[in-house]
């Protein structure tokens, strides 16, 4: 586990906490509940209903507390992953502007690299665009700097993105097998070709209930729609680029 991922993990294992607490706070409820009804003449069934609910309430609370997952684990691997291979290639000189186009995620993985390479001690801040983000005063121009770190989701790439002619990939991140890979490359051309369009459908479009409904009243087969849903809900692919300034 990286750095990154680690942090994430100790402020969901707080808030893990903070629910465990909570299911404290019910247990004290209910015993004082008991307490209370114990000493009158309304006992037995009422009495014990009324604490196994709460104690029901408890219960589900702390296994909730013990048995959910980090938000955003499949991002965090993703951040960290390229922050490794950024960082081992590009060593500690020189400085950097980050600037990202991931529009699967929202820039949910580019602005994390950005934190990310950040927190390692990088000299890197944001492209200008995001100063409404992170603040004028760790931004810059994407010109500045040494050179220029593009983070570009796959979905981005296959709408036709294309990096500067004098950039190189210093960073890949992939979460699919090759097999896995070669069958969501597959069910994509499977249901461009159900489509019946020239251009590159919306892919983001089977990542929910809705954009699956649509795809089919397009024409596209339910069983492959429902197989690419799936395979695309491992994460996004992800390419880094280092376009270098001088």
């Amino acid at each position: 586990m990286t750095d990154f991922q680690e942090q994430l993990s100790k402020a969901y294992r707080r808030a893990a906490i903070g629910l465990v607490i909570a299911a404290a706070v019910w247990l004290s409820v209910s015993w004082s509940i008991w307490s209370l009804v114990s000493r009158t003449r309304v006992r037995g069934a009422v009495a014990t209903a009324a604490v196994t609910g709460f104690l029901a309430l408890a219960g589900l609370m702390a296994g909730r507390a013990v048995s959910a997952h980090v938000p955003g684990e499949g991002d965090s691997v993703a951040i960290g992953q390229l922050g490794d291979q950024i960082a081992d290639a590009l060593g500690d000189e020189g400085a950097y502007i980050v600037d990202w186009t991931d529009a699967r995620d929202w820039g949910a993985v580019g602005a994390g690299v950005f934190v990310d390479l950040e927190r390692r001690g990088l000299a890197v801040e944001a492209a200008s665009r995001f100063a409404p983000t992170f603040g004028s005063w760790r931004t810059a121009p994407i010109q500045s700097g040494d050179g220029l770190l593009l983070v570009v989701g796959a979905d981005d790439v296959a709408r036709g993105f294309q990096p500067p002619p004098d950039a190189t990939v210093v960073a890949q991140y992939e979460p699919l097998t090759a097999t896995e890979q070669q069958r969501l490359d597959a069910l994509q051309q499977q249901v461009r070709g159900s489509l019946g369009s020239a251009e590159e459908p919306d892919w983001t479009l089977a990542d929910s209930a809705f954009g699956r409904r649509v795809l089919r009243d397009q024409g596209a087969p339910a069983d492959l729609v429902d197989e690419l849903s799936q395979l695309r809900a491992r994460g996004s692919a992800y390419t880094v680029f280092l376009q270098p300034h001088g």
